[in-house]
């Protein structure tokens, strides 16, 4: 009976812990974010604080920043001109990224 059990259990138990394990991953990661187009799109963010952060969103062609906390969210500035793509993020990994997979393909 017990010879049974351990068949049984052992394989389920790590069925489980697999399935919480990719579970926390993909969350880790961010994996579960759809990228589809939306008139709302945050275009990045930065944090000041253990809980309060600075985000720039795109709204209908025109870009606010805001500052984002547990409890409020507080749109700072709204700016008028577009800032540049190429300004963003984190342009200069992406540029090395394309660099390498380039000259790797070459």
């Amino acid at each position: 009976m017990t010879n049974y059990l351990i068949q049984i259990g052992l394989p389920l138990v790590g069925i489980v812990g697999l399935i919480l394990a990719l579970g926390l991953l993909g969350k880790r990661f961010n994996l579960n974010r759809v990228q589809a187009n939306t008139p709302i799109k945050a275009i990045t963010s930065s944090p000041l604080s253990a809980q309060v952060k600075l985000c720039l969103v795109e709204v209908g062609g025109q870009q606010l920043l805001l500052s984002v906390s547990g409890q409020q969210t507080t749109c700072l500035h709204t700016l008028k001109e577009r800032l540049p793509e190429k300004k963003l993020g984190n342009a200069e990994f992406s540029d090395y990224l394309n660099n390498l997979l380039n000259r790797n393909s070459a």
